[in-house]
């Protein structure tokens, strides 16, 4: 609070002008929704890569489905299978997904920890043959004391890991390059072939 500064009544003005500002404060990095780059209209997102040690089974498929959720509620894009011709295609490589212990109380017994995430995101644009590699993480605390256990952190963890991806999507120009034919995460990313 500013001193000196007494309890005054917003004017009609002052109102709109806070209340333009509150709608047009991004939330979480982004406004709702965004325009993807010119002529891009279908985007790819195959299952992100498991590269987590120890291995944390499941994330890989919980956290592609929470991305493509946030992608389809944020975007405009349609999301298409590989093999359809994308204009872009989205690949993650989920490389940390962990608990780390903040403190304990008496004999060892957990009491605060948290959830550290990193992955690797990998944006192919078709179009111009441009690729860009973000890396995203992000760390979720959790209370044992309050209640709250590891699946709580996860939960939390997903969810803003996907917000956070699909704000790297917005910066489509920064640091483009060409894209190499064959990079290694393409080929650990390939479906296996069928029967």
């Amino acid at each position: 609070m500013i001193r000196g500064v007494g309890h005054r009544r917003p004017t009609r003005f002052g109102a709109a002008l806070l209340t333009a500002a509150a709608l047009g404060a991004p939330g979480c990095g982004y406004d709702i929704g965004f325009q993807p780059p010119p002529g891009v209209h279908t985007v790819s997102v195959p299952i992100f890569l498991n590269a987590t040690f120890p291995l944390r089974r499941e994330v890989e498929f919980d956290l592609t489905s929470a991305f493509r959720q946030e992608l389809q509620a944020r975007s405009s894009l349609r999301i298409v299978d590989e093999g359809s011709s994308p204009d872009l295609v989205v690949r993650g490589r989920i490389l940390e997904f962990r608990e780390q212990v903040i403190a304990e109380g008496r004999y060892d017994v957990k009491t605060e920890s948290s959830l550290v995430a990193k992955v690797e995101l990998r944006i192919e644009n078709y179009l111009d043959g441009k690729l860009r590699v973000e890396m995203i993480s992000d760390v979720e605390p959790f209370s044992i004391q309050a209640g709250e256990t590891f699946e709580t952190g996860t939960r939390r963890a997903i969810r803003n890991i996907a917000e956070k991806l699909v704000v790297a999507l917005e910066d489509w120009d920064g640091g483009a390059e060409p894209a190499a034919p064959e990079a290694p995460m393409e080929k650990a990313l390939e479906p296996a072939p069928g029967p």
